[in-house]
């Protein structure tokens, strides 16, 4: 279905008794007016899926929660000033527009289609991390990188910039391996220093 803020605010929050929340198919739009915001908050041990879904207009969608927080996307994922805010993402799937990366772990496949951005931002960490199925971020469009905090990979990540792609470091940031084994850039793109005095 259609879910609409056209003001104020929308928060999904404590749907445990249902185990979570779905939505799935392109039918299902998170549309926010400007001005507005629609908020996802899933506590312990819920999971909220998306999978073909659209979140819309320029109103803020923010996707956040404990630190225990489980989303998984999967399909494509058409994305408008929406940030995924806090918790874990898993899900194998492809990203058109833009989304936001402010906190939190990528236990995720994703594909970032060309024309599309994964956008990093803020002062706290984010970790792409492979959590039985090897974690793989492919980019075909754009990634930045600002804000104070680097990305973190861990544990036999990979992170493939396509020919297409461009990894853009903004500020005095970078990719720095956090533990586990080995993990690994693939850069057939362009890697850009776009910002920033010092070291990256």
């Amino acid at each position: 279905g259609r879910y609409e803020a056209q003001t104020g605010t929308i928060t999904f929050q404590s749907l445990g008794n249902f185990g979570g929340h779905a939505s799935s198919g392109a039918a299902n739009v998170y549309h926010a007016a400007a001005g507005a915001q629609i908020t996802f908050l899933p506590v312990s041990g819920e999971t909220y899926q998306f999978v073909g879904t659209q979140f819309t207009g320029p109103g803020l969608k923010s996707l956040a929660g404990v630190a225990t927080a489980s989303y998984t996307f999967g399909g494509t994922i058409a994305a408008s000033n929406t940030t995924f805010a806090s918790g874990t993402l898993r899900g194998t799937f492809t990203l058109a527009g833009t989304l936001g990366w402010t906190s939190g772990t990528f236990l995720a496949s994703p594909t970032i289609g060309p024309g599309a951005t994964l956008a990093l931002s803020g002062s706290l960490g984010k970790t792409l991390a492979t959590s039985g199925t090897t974690a793989t971020l492919t980019n075909q469009g754009t990634i930045t990188i600002a804000g104070s905090e680097n990305l973190y990979v861990e544990n036999s990540a990979v992170l493939t910039n396509a020919a297409s792609g461009l990894l853009d470091l903004q500020a005095d940031v970078g990719i720095v391996q956090l533990g586990g084994g080995q993990s690994t850039l693939n850069n057939a793109g362009t890697l850009r220093k776009g910002g920033g005095t010092g070291t990256s």
